[in-house]
């Protein structure tokens, strides 16, 4: 007995990058919809795919659309429910018709969606073919051009500082007001490097173009460009592009899966709500149509359940 040795405790240290698999099979596991892992630099690095990363994206993006119409974060908001059992159905009807919202609000913002998309492109080539010229001219010191360069390519900047504001101009719609702040967050790195600074009470900004370097704007292009690609993917890929493929035909009458959605979310998990319970809720959170019952509000969602009793996507992929 005493020449057996305990077993050695598992290893830790990332596998070295000679033991990565052959790119044939990580480019199969990605087609395949597999998320593999690879040492990158002795770091374990997620081969995400483009779906993969939209997805996370919008995710993000309906967290914060969530939260805003909630009030409270949404992880808040859903804790609610298992903290305070006692008072469970009253947060749920309040998470359903939260939710309800955002997808009205992500419905109505689509036309918003869309111009947000071409903006942001636009403004991403912008920056894009500024940092290319000053690259390409050479005459710079910390990746910061010098004032003579600055003048000569006066049009440039003016292109980039144009479509830059365009792309975050004040927006009408809910939805693309939360998501042009969202955006914003992208870009505080600017505030921190004193190239952009909002004076007080936000009444105007200023940018210190001057302070802007090279690899500055080619990390501005790429977010920018994500920023379009996330826009885009919203009106392609989000409860727009679900409402686009239930319905039959360019004439034909939109789906009801919201309502079908609704009801399908009340059977789920405790406490479960029934199609008159739920009918109830569009009245107290000033959703239902002026003059609408609870017997009409709970005849229609039992249709609208009825019409597409299947899960209710809200990713059209």
């Amino acid at each position: 007995m005493s020449d057996i040795k305990p077993p050695k405790p598992p290893s830790i240290t990332p596998p070295h990058p000679a033991d990565r698999p052959p790119r044939e099979e990580l480019e199969k596991a990605i087609a395949a919809g597999i998320t593999p892992i690879v040492v990158d630099g002795g770091e374990l690095r997620a081969l995400l795919s483009p779906q993969r990363i939209l997805i996370m994206a919008m995710d993000d993006y309906r967290y914060q659309l969530r939260s805003t119409i909630a009030g409270v974060s949404w992880s808040e908001a859903g804790a609610r429910c298992h903290n305070d059992p006692e008072n469970g159905e009253t947060h749920k009807g309040n998470l359903l018709m939260w939710g309800y919202k955002a997808l009205c609000a992500e419905r109505d913002a689509t036309a918003q969606f869309a111009e947000m998309a071409g903006e942001f492109k636009e403004a991403a080539a912008a920056a894009n073919e500024l940092a290319f010229a000053l690259r390409q001219d050479g005459r710079h010191v910390d990746g910061i051009p010098l004032r003579l360069v600055q003048e000569i390519n006066a049009a440039r900047y003016q292109r980039h500082v144009d479509t830059f504001g365009t792309a975050f101009r004040g927006r009408i719609k809910l939805a693309t007001k939360v998501l042009r702040i969202l955006f914003q967050s992208w870009f505080g790195w600017l505030s921190q490097k004193g190239v952009f600074v909002a004076e007080p009470h936000g009444k105007s900004s200023r940018y210190n173009i001057a302070l802007l370097s090279i690899p500055d704007l080619v990390a501005m292009a790429d977010r920018l460009f994500k920023a379009g690609e996330l826009a885009d993917g919203i009106v392609r890929h989000g409860v727009a592009g679900v409402l686009r493929k239930g319905r039959k035909g360019r004439d034909g009458r939109w789906p009801v899966l919201f309502d079908a959605w609704l009801v399908q979310q009340g059977r789920i998990d405790a406490p479960k709500m029934g199609a008159t319970k739920l009918a109830r809720l569009p009245m107290a959170h000033e959703l239902a149509e002026p003059g609408a019952r609870v017997a009409q509000i709970t005849d229609r969602l039992k249709k609208a359940v009825a019409r597409h009793p299947q899960p209710v996507p809200l990713y059209m992929f």
